[in-house]
């Protein structure tokens, strides 16, 4: 089922380029940019973008929203490998004709601009500097799925929580969406647990013991960070797993 489109967003008024793959076209050339994005879709909350298995000739930006990258297991539970914040690429693999090796799901109403395979095969081919910019994405995105491998299978449930919890609050703080030391934060106890290996019970819990040592306030659907360096000492995080450099 198609998603209902939105009108488009000029490329070159777009509030996140700075955080996408697109960054380093020229101001001049995102007329070019802007003729390749076939369209701009909103995804309802809960709805999934597209699913594990599927096969689909389109990759995305994520404009506006939230969204978990999961694998599912034959006895139907999940593991989140990423939650997805503007400004991030999704679903381009190396077998273009193959299909999807993961899920994405919408956890707010979220929009995305869409981009024909095609085109952006013929848009790497042609702008050396859009491949540099995407091979560091994945650099860096299999950084941090690294770290949380590591913490998985060697952190305690505290220091797995810690990092994920920092790991967000940065990528959001350095898309300009943190009020200070709190930022909007509409994943629930069950993603983080999908994320960080536990179940909600143990999740629940540690989240707690963070409070009461005064490391957060996790409430109404926010977070804040009461203590950025306890917080960051004990999940072992440092901001340099996420942060986006200019490569040109």
């Amino acid at each position: 089922m198609r998603k209902r489109e939105e009108p488009h967003t000029r490329c070159s008024e777009c509030p996140i380029r700075e955080m996408a793959l697109f960054e380093p076209v020229d101001q001049e050339q995102l007329d070019w940019t802007q003729r390749a994005r076939s369209a701009q879709l909103v995804i309802p909350a809960r709805r999934h973008l597209y699913r594990e298995g599927e096969v689909s000739n389109e990759a995305y930006t994520l404009f506006d929203g939230w969204v978990i990258l999961y694998r599912s297991l034959p006895n139907g539970k999940a593991q989140i490998m990423r939650f997805a914040l503007p400004g991030d690429f999704l679903a381009l693999h190396p077998d273009h004709d193959g299909p999807r090796t993961h899920s994405a799901q919408a956890v707010t109403q979220s929009t995305v601009c869409v981009f024909p395979r095609g085109e952006l095969v013929e848009m790497l081919h042609t702008h050396p500097k859009i491949t540099m910019r995407l091979n560091w994405i994945h650099t860096r995105d299999m950084t941090t799925c690294q770290e949380h491998l590591l913490g998985i299978g060697r952190k305690s449930a505290e220091e797995r929580i810690a990092f994920l919890l920092m790991e967000l609050f940065q990528r959001m703080r350095l898309r300009g969406k943190a009020d200070g030391n709190r930022i909007a934060f509409p994943i629930t106890q069950e993603h983080i647990a999908d994320a960080v290996g536990l179940t909600v019970v143990h999740t629940n819990r540690i989240m707690r013991q963070l409070r009461d040592a005064q490391l957060i306030d996790c409430s109404r659907q926010s977070l804040t960070i009461l203590n950025e360096k306890g917080l960051a000492e004990l999940g072992n995080f440092r901001l340099d797993m996420v942060e986006m450099r200019h490569l040109i």
